[in-house]
C-alpha cells in the first residue's frame, strides 16, 4: 500500500480481521450434535469420520488479499507501528487463505503454517510439558482450598447449568456479573453448538448452553474469558489504536498464553485443566504427524481420556479439515510465563490489547528511547 499512513493501514487490518472471521468459518453448525452422534455410533461398534456442516462461505471483499499481500511483502517499514502492522498483515493474509480453504485438502497444511512455532526448543518444551500434564491424576489435583472461595458453602460436587441466569453461580450469571462490575461493552449469547464453554467475540461473549459446571470450573472460565480476553479488548477500544484491537503478529498466541497464566495465578490451573490442555496439544501433534480423526481418538483413549472427551478433543482440533490451533496454548503459556517473570512491566502492554510479548518488548524499548 504505497503512500498509506498508519491510520489507513490500521483500518485495513480491522476490516481484514472482521471479514476473515476465521473462528466462525471453521466452527461447524452441528459440532455438538455430531459429537453426540459419533459417540453413540462408536459405542455401538460403528466407527466413522465426522460429517461437519460449515456455515455458507462468504466471499472476502474484493481486493482484500491483494492489499494485505502488498503490505506484508513490501519494503520493511522503519517506523515501529508500521513495522508491527506489516507483520500482522502477513498473518492475516495467511488467515485469508485459510478462510477460503475450509473443508478442502489444503486447509491442514495452511493451518500448520499459520500456527507452528519457529522456536524448536519451545516446541520441545511444550511437548514435554503436555506429556507430563497428561499423566497427572486429576482426582488428587492441586485445586485451591474451598475455604478461599468467595462462596465457601458451595459443595464441590454441585453443578450449575451454564445458561441458567436465575442461578447466581452459573457460568452465564458469573460472566454477566463481571461484565457489569467492570463495565465492559459485551453482551452474552447462548449457543448449544459452541465448541468451547465460552468465547469472546466482537462485543459478544458466547456461552455454551445446557452444560452442567461446578462453581470452580465456571469461575475458571470467567478468569480466562474476562481477564484474559474481554478486558484487554475493552482497553484496546478505549485506546483507539487499531493495532491494539486487531493485534500484533503473535498476539493471539500470547493472549492465550497469558490467559492460561491468569488461570494459574488465580489457582484454577489444576490437574484436570492441565490434562485437558495436554490432551488438545497431543491431539494436534498426532494430527500434524498424519493421524486421521479415528486414530487421534484412539491415541487419546490410550492416554486414559474418557471416550466422550476423546471424541470432543479430536473433533475440536480437526475443525475445518485440521485447524489444530490448540497447539499454540502451551508454547504461549511457557513463553509468556518466562517472559513476564523476567520483565514484569511487559504485562502493561499485553493487558491493553492483543499485544505479543515480542511486540511489548519493542514498544518498551521505543518508549525508553523516546524519553
Amino acid at each position: 500500500m504505497p503512500g498509506a499512513d498508519a491510520e489507513q493501514i490500521g483500518r485495513l487490518l480491522v476490516l481484514a480481521e472482521r471479514s476473515i472471521a476465521l473462528l466462525g468459518r471453521v466452527t461447524p453448525n452441528n459440532f455438538r450434535s455430531e459429537c453426540e452422534a459419533l459417540l453413540t455410533e462408536w459405542r455401538s461398534g460403528h466407527v466413522r469420520l465426522p460429517c461437519f456442516l460449515y456455515p455458507t462461505r462468504t466471499p472476502l471483499p474484493s481486493g482484500l488479499k491483494s492489499a494485505l499481500k502488498t503490505l506484508a511483502l513490501g519494503p520493511p517499514a522503519a517506523e515501529i507501528w508500521q513495522s508491527l502492522q506489516q507483520a500482522r498483515a502477513g498473518e492475516l493474509l495467511l488467515e485469508a487463505e485459510l478462510a477460503e480453504a475450509v473443508g478442502t485438502p489444503s486447509f491442514a497444511g495452511l493451518a500448520e503454517q499459520r500456527y507452528r512455532s519457529d522456536d524448536k526448543r519451545l516446541e520441545e518444551a511444550a511437548l514435554l510439558l503436555a506429556k507430563t500434564w497428561a499423566e497427572l491424576d486429576e482426582f488428587t489435583d492441586n485445586r485451591r482450598d474451598e475455604s478461599t472461595d468467595d462462596r465457601p458453602d458451595e459443595p464441590p460436587t454441585r453443578s450449575h447449568l451454564s445458561d441458567d441466569l436465575r442461578d447466581p453461580n452459573s457460568l452465564g450469571s458469573l460472566l454477566q456479573a463481571e461484565i457489569g462490575r467492570r463495565k465492559l461493552p459485551f453482551r452474552l449469547s447462548f449457543d448449544r453448538e459452541l465448541v468451547s464453554l465460552a468465547a469472546v467475540g466482537a462485543g459478544v461473549i458466547g456461552v455454551r448452553s445446557g452444560v452442567n459446571l461446578s462453581l470452580h470450573e465456571a469461575q475458571r472460565v470467567v478468569v480466562h474469558e474476562i481477564s484474559g480476553h474481554a478486558e484487554p479488548r475493552t482497553r484496546a477500544q478505549e485506546i483507539g489504536n487499531p493495532l491494539f484491537l486487531v493485534g500484533t503478529a503473535g498476539g493471539f498466541e500470547d493472549e492465550e498464553g497469558r490467559a492460561l497464566l491468569l488461570e494459574e495465578r488465580a489457582g484454577f490451573l489444576d490437574a484436570r485443566r492441565k490434562r485437558q490442555i495436554a490432551a488438545r496439544h497431543l491431539a494436534v501433534v498426532a494430527l500434524r504427524s498424519g493421524a486421521n480423526w479415528v486414530e487421534v481418538v484412539r491415541k487419546l483413549a490410550d492416554w486414559d481420556l474418557d471416550l466422550p472427551s476423546a471424541i470432543e478433543v479430536a473433533s475440536r482440533v480437526f475443525r475445518g479439515g485440521g485447524w489444530g490451533r490448540e497447539q499454540i496454548y502451551l508454547p504461549g503459556y511457557l513463553r509468556v510465563k518466562a517472559g513476564l517473570a523476567a520483565e514484569p512491566d511487559l504485562e502493561n502492554w499485553m493487558s491493553q490489547g492483543r499485544i505479543s510479548l515480542a511486540a511489548a518488548r519493542q514498544l518498551t524499548r521505543a518508549a525508553r528511547v523516546a524519553y
